[in-house]
């Protein structure tokens, strides 16, 4: 027979015990493991969700299929098949992963626990900007990111119910939000350096910001002066000079013009 030896560890009085065995079923509840994963199917998206409840995951899918059929009404376009849609906290921020035909959503942006300044902390997960990734695809090879880029936010702003303070506008109109940084920052990117700019990790938060609402600005400004069927063509891969009779250089001008004439209002 086995000789038991005593250990202090062992005593449920002991306070180590007491505090350590409470953390290690906490962790256990609270791990993503620990919850099972369920399913919503709408008409056009197979939604898989954990950490979320039933009611939040169902208005997601409510929202996302508004947002299809705005946008898709927007664009005159069809989902040609079903997308899969993976509602986690293993996700750090919503995007389209198209090579595997997936939307992935983080669970917090649907509980409204996200990290970051407290006026943020409520932000959705943009379910119009997501549409429009799987709608959407640019095969203009020189304008393509910044174009798809400005397009997310556009129809953030046209589609999403509530007009929150979401980055980049902030709850602004977009051509407001970008004079308004404009005058922050003194400086506006040339069009040809906005991309590179957002894409640069080592830039300061504002900066990025600034190349985020140039990007919607412009599209916004292409979208409602010239047309949407213009802005398609350029965004599948025609050259500006072809669609619009002008230059990169001229619209730019044109849509400086406009920045510049905005009344900034609080």
């Amino acid at each position: 027979m086995g000789i038991f030896k005593y250990s202090p560890a062992m005593d449920c009085r002991n306070p180590i015990r007491l505090w350590v065995i409470p953390l290690i079923l906490a962790l256990v509840i609270l791990s993503p493991s620990a919850y099972a994963t369920s399913k919503i199917s709408t008409a056009h998206f197979d939604i898989n969700y954990a950490n979320v409840s039933d009611a939040l995951a169902e208005r997601f899918a409510e929202d996302i299929e508004q947002a299809y059929q705005d946008v898709g009404k927007f664009l005159g376009k069809d989902i040609s098949q079903r997308i899969s849609v993976s509602i986690s906290d293993d996700h750090l921020f919503p995007h389209y992963k198209r090579s595997k035909k997936l939307i992935a959503v983080p669970g917090n942006r649907l509980r409204g626990d996200a990290p970051g300044p407290p006026h943020l902390r409520g932000r959705g997960p943009g379910t119009p900007s997501l549409v429009s990734n799987v709608l959407m695809s640019s095969k203009n090879k020189v304008w393509g990111k910044f174009l798809e880029t400005g397009f997310e936010s556009y129809m953030y702003e046209l589609f999403h119910k509530k007009y929150d303070r979401a980055f980049p506008t902030m709850g602004k109109e977009i051509h407001q939000a970008t004079a308004l940084a404009y005058r922050r920052f003194s400086r506006l990117f040339p069009l040809k350096d906005v991309e590179e700019a957002r894409t640069r990790r080592q830039r300061h938060g504002g900066t990025r910001q600034l190349a985020y609402l140039q990007e919607a600005s412009f599209v916004k400004f292409l979208i409602e002066t010239y047309g949407k069927d213009k802005f398609i063509r350029v965004f599948d891969g025609e050259t500006f000079d072809v669609v619009y009779s002008k230059n990169i250089g001229m619209l730019e001008r044109e849509w400086l013009k406009l920045i510049n004439g905005i009344r900034i209002t609080n």
